[in-house]
């Protein structure tokens, strides 16, 4: 819980582009990070937190990923956006203690939780796996094969998830980054258990706090810890990607999935500079994408691999990617061969 002091005015900066909530919490940050430093045992690693807190069809503690793996890499996270905080600020001396705790951390993990043999990470399950690729304890050459480990980690599970909240935020995005959009949408909705298909189907209008098999009432109907899929299905099957690269709040990327499942998506974004909406339908073979766009907002639009635009946009016909503008696009997806 620790990570919302850092995390809110992260995202809020990014989103709205006001440095006022940097400002107004840059000394509680610092002073959290001289915190948490102090909490790390004689290996480096950081173990107090309630960690991937309900795991489906477990108790609260019952988590298979290590107390120790999940602190130390959210609290690298906090670190990393604490440093671009500072950055923003113009704060250097405070910004390098961040960069340092982050590099500390990253690398007790790193000789600790890693198995480089096989690309696996302690505790071998979709949690641990799932938070080391999305935060980065995997350097960009390894990452390939440790997500193998988490696509045989998901298999073994019959494509069911297995994650608690700390797992719940990052796996599908995980999914989708690699490529496994359609993989992500199966586990989110098949109906039987646990899924949020499952909720679903038994009667649920809401998020519930727990997975749990029908007949044993969850403490809670009205909850927010599996909420991140809300994030998924905006900003990776409709694609809408708010400041992508961390420099700009008018930017925007349009980058769908085009979930085989699925045969339309519709998401908005009132930016600081106006709506951004982005549709996809499926419309014969192709798909009809639509995009409406204020003109102060730049940024592009990234097709999905194996898809190109087609019909009759001029210069655009062959291409998986154009800069942001108004209009329909027919997508096409790439014949085999």
């Amino acid at each position: 819980w620790d990570c919302a002091l850092t995390w809110l005015p992260y995202t809020t900066y990014l989103y709205r582009g006001d440095k006022k909530i940097l400002r107004e919490n840059a000394c509680a940050i610092f002073r959290y990070l001289h915190y948490i430093g102090t909490k790390r045992g004689e290996d480096g690693l950081i173990k107090i937190g309630l960690g991937d807190w309900l795991q489906a069809g477990r108790e609260g503690n019952g988590f298979t990923a290590p107390l120790e793996l999940t602190d130390s890499v959210i609290t690298m996270s906090i670190c990393e956006r604490a440093a671009f905080i500072f950055g923003e600020l113009g704060l250097t001396l405070v910004r390098q203690f961040a960069q340092g705790l982050y590099g500390e951390l990253r690398t007790a993990v790193r000789e600790r939780l890693i198995d480089f043999g096989t690309m696996t990470v302690a505790g071998r399950c979709q949690t641990s796996q799932a938070v080391a690729l999305f935060y980065d304890v995997f350097d960009p050459g390894e990452k390939q094969q440790a997500f193998e480990v988490l696509l045989q980690i998901i298999r073994e599970r019959g494509n069911h998830l297995d994650v608690g909240m700390i797992g719940a935020r990052v796996l599908f995005h995980v999914l989708s980054d690699f490529g496994h959009s359609d993989l992500a949408f199966d586990m989110i909705t098949r109906t039987d258990f646990p899924s949020y298909g499952y909720w679903v189907a038994n009667g649920a209008t809401s998020l519930w706090e727990e997975f749990e098999l029908i007949g044993k009432r969850p403490n809670s109907l009205n909850h927010h810890f599996f909420g991140d899929i809300s994030n998924w299905f905006m900003t990776k099957v409709a694609g809408l990607r708010v400041n992508p690269h961390r420099t700009n709040a008018r930017e925007v990327n349009i980058q769908p999935a085009f979930v085989a499942a699925l045969d339309y998506a519709k998401a908005h974004y009132d930016t600081v500079a106006g709506r951004v909406v982005v549709e996809w339908r499926r419309a014969g073979a192709d798909i009809a994408l639509t995009v409406t766009v204020p003109a102060a907002i730049k940024g592009k639009i990234i097709l999905p691999a194996g898809y190109v635009f087609g019909g009759e946009k001029p210069g655009l016909q062959g291409f998986a990617f154009t800069a942001l503008r108004n209009g329909e696009f027919i997508v096409k997806k790439v014949l085999n061969g």
